[in-house]
Formats: structure tokens, sequence, C-alpha cells
């Protein structure tokens, strides 16, 4: 049995982490691990602090660094992404599309609320 999926992923099924969240399209937020395998690394992490063989502020700056020199990149597209709005940010303040101008095509900009 295997404790962690990542480790599951690459021997029986050969994918890594990645693979298998772009194919399920799994958002980079959502943990793979369980609850308590996040737990007890937590409580590893804390017990490291206390005991000074970690420095947090030192570990919070090489973080800093590696996002700097490395910045994220989007995983993957969703289903949102790619059936939404087909149109960029950029093409539609060109042809001077805009939130209101839609809502107002919708009646909904500065339209009176009608009571019931």
């Amino acid at each position: 049995m295997f404790s962690a999926l990542g480790a599951h992923l690459r021997i029986t099924h050969g994918m890594s982490a990645m693979e298998y969240r772009e194919k399920w399209q799994i958002l980079k937020k959502i943990p793979l691990s369980g609850f308590a395998n996040r737990r007890r690394h937590r409580d590893y992490i804390n017990h490291q602090i206390a005991i000074g063989a970690v420095d947090p502020y030192e570990l919070a700056g090489l973080m800093q660094e590696a996002n700097r020199q490395k910045p994220k990149a989007k995983l993957f597209k969703t289903r949102y992404d790619l059936e939404g709005s087909r149109q960029s940010m950029l093409e539609r303040h060109q042809t001077g599309e805009s939130a209101k101008s839609i809502a107002k095509g919708f009646g909904g900009w500065g339209v009176a609320q009608h009571s019931l």
C-alpha cells in the first residue's frame, strides 16, 4: 500500500503528479496527499523549527527567491478557460467591449429593480 499518491502514480501508472493533475484537471491548490500525511509533515516541520534545525525566516527567503527565479506557470487550461470567453482582454479592449457595455446590452446596467 502506498502512503502517498505520487509514489503510487509513478510506480503503478508511470505518470507524474503533474501529468495526473493535467489529465483530471485538478488545480495546483488542491492537495493530492491525504489529510493525515499533510498533518504529519506539518508537525515534522514545526518540530524541526522548535529544535532549531530549520530557520523559518531563512526558509521563507529561499522560497521567495525560488519563486522569483522561476515564476509559477499555469499548469493547464481548465474547461472554463477553453470553453468560456474566447476573446482575450486585448481584443475586448480594441473593440470597446466592456463588462458595462455587455450589461447594458442585457438591460442590467442602471436599470431600476422592479419590486414584487
